[in-house]
């Protein structure tokens, strides 16, 4: 079957909801009529009986007040306990001498009486068989489609979780002294006046950053897993105090313990995990 761009819609095979609503509604209505004719007919043999037999007056009374309650109020339960005879007499008599059965003689009954509505049931009938297989195989189609965006997402992600533990892995496998080179050139790019310091004797500072207006920042940078430590953040800011250079960036690729943010809240040092490096990179 050929792949369906959309999803079916009642309306493409000539029927609304409505119609739905009124085969609902018209088979309702035939129930309806059919317990209204075994209501009328076992009230009429009750008044027959009670009108007819030769009992005392108090039971023909009974019986005629069990047919007015009956008639009014329908009793369900009654009208099923009636009937019971009536099919009985189907079973053993009637079906098996003449091949009817009264039920096939009502939908006939029924359907001479109410030809153009059956047309209509036959006809929406058909519609709603066509559409729900077209649904079907919507829905087939719809989860096939699903799955394999899902498969494509996947690959996606997984492509994307690669490349980024490679760019990380890059920056791991780095050198101290290859790490501060690259360091400064990010910020080089950004365009900011960068320089390394000596690899020995730096004070704790690696690079020296001067932006645009030419303040000057101090850099440390740690490139290991761990999570570094306040000592670290700590000895930084207070050569940047030594120094009287007001801003600081501390970069360490592992992350920073909690002493390490709680410390940073209240002096002017920036801190870059792995993840800010390589937002650098993309900026």
């Amino acid at each position: 079957m050929s792949e369906l761009k959309s999803k079916p819609r009642l309306e493409d095979f000539g029927i609304s909801q409505k119609d739905l609503e009124f085969k609902k509604n018209f088979k309702d209505k035939l129930s309806d009529r059919r317990f209204v004719f075994f209501q009328v007919l076992c009230t009429i043999i009750l008044l027959y009986f009670a009108l007819s037999n030769n009992k005392a007056a108090s039971d023909n009374i009974l019986l005629l007040v069990v047919s007015i309650i009956f008639f009014v109020y329908g009793l369900p339960w009654l009208l099923y306990l009636l009937l019971i005879p009536f099919y009985i007499l189907e079973l053993i008599l009637i079906k098996p001498l003449f091949n009817i059965e009264l039920r096939k003689i009502l939908d006939w009954l029924e359907e001479i009486y109410y030809e153009e509505e059956f047309k209509k049931i036959e006809r929406i009938k058909l519609a709603e068989k066509r559409f729900n297989e077209k649904l079907y195989e919507w829905e087939r189609q719809e989860n096939k489609r699903i799955k394999r965006q899902e498969e494509i997402n996947r690959e996606i992600q997984q492509k994307k979780q690669e490349e980024l533990r490679r760019k990380k892995d890059f920056w791991f496998n780095l050198s101290g002294y290859q790490f501060e080179e690259e360091i400064a050139n990010l910020y080089r790019n950004r365009g900011y006046k960068a320089s390394v310091t000596s690899y020995s004797g730096d004070g704790g500072v690696d690079v020296v950053l001067f932006d645009k207006s030419n303040n000057k920042i101090f850099v440390q940078c740690k490139n290991h897993k761990n999570p570094i430590s306040p000592a670290t953040i700590r000895e930084l800011y207070g050569v940047m105090m030594a120094n009287g250079v007001s801003k600081g960036i501390l970069i360490g690729s592992g992350g920073f313990t909690k002493g390490v943010y709680d410390f940073a809240r209240n002096v002017p040092i920036k801190l870059i995990d792995i993840n800010g490096i390589l937002k650098l990179t993309e900026d």
